[in-house]
């Protein structure tokens, strides 16, 4: 008889691992991602160069507004002037030029690379209802107070789904460069106590050396 590893897990893990997997869809090609999507969602957008865990230089995020005109249509802050490879790489997509909140379709936003659902911070805190959702991303339409620290393309996605600005994108690049900068300052401590315990002044050396010279027997 065979047992799946879930079978191992208490029944609150299960359900938690079962509850994550309805807010955050794996990775697909958008046309897969519009089946299973409802207005509201939050998408996530992976730059081709990224690695399979998500990695990369970031993430893009939009806001799923439903079928408009028959598109699947999204909001989110972007550059228009910036071509199709740069935005498929995630070149300064946000950062230069024009970046204000505007329309755009689930396939612009795409741009030929992996798109998921990602709605996790549902499991922390209550989200707006879908109508109050797509309509402050409509009040933001022509918004332009891009900051990539506190004002992106996440915090947006997230303030019109939970009412918060949080980036995970952010805070993540945050407290690795503490844990860099903290590594470095052990280090430097680590190097002045070694310092100051291995090393003597000149004058105290030539002082040793007398005193054990005075002391020599005749």
């Amino acid at each position: 008889r065979r047992y799946h590893f879930s079978s191992f897990l208490s029944p609150k893990l299960n359900e938690s691992r079962g509850k994550m997997a309805d807010l955050v869809s794996p990775y697909m090609h958008w046309k897969d991602l519009a089946e299973t999507i409802k207005p509201g969602d939050l998408i996530e957008c992976r730059r081709c160069h990224s690695s399979s865990s998500g990695g990369g230089i970031y993430q893009h995020w939009a806001v799923y507004m439903g079928i408009v005109n028959g598109v699947h249509k999204v909001i989110h802050y972007s550059n228009d002037a910036l071509n199709d490879s740069a935005r498929r790489f995630g070149i300064s997509i946000e950062i230069s030029g024009n970046v204000e909140v505007q329309w755009a379709t689930l396939e612009q936003v795409a741009n030929g690379c992996a798109v998921r659902k990602n709605n996790s911070h549902d499991n922390k805190q209550e989200p707006r209802s879908p109508e109050e959702i797509i309509e402050m991303a409509k009040q933001k339409l022509g918004e332009s107070e891009y900051n990539l620290v506190t004002n992106n393309c996440e915090h947006f996605a997230n303030y019109c789904r939970y009412g918060r600005k949080r980036s995970g994108q952010v805070q993540t690049t945050a407290q690795a460069s503490a844990g860099v900068f903290g590594i470095f300052a052990a280090v430097v401590v680590i190097g002045g106590v070694c310092a100051m315990l291995f090393s003597k002044s000149p004058q105290s050396s030539k002082q040793s050396t007398s005193k054990s010279v005075t002391n020599k027997p005749v």
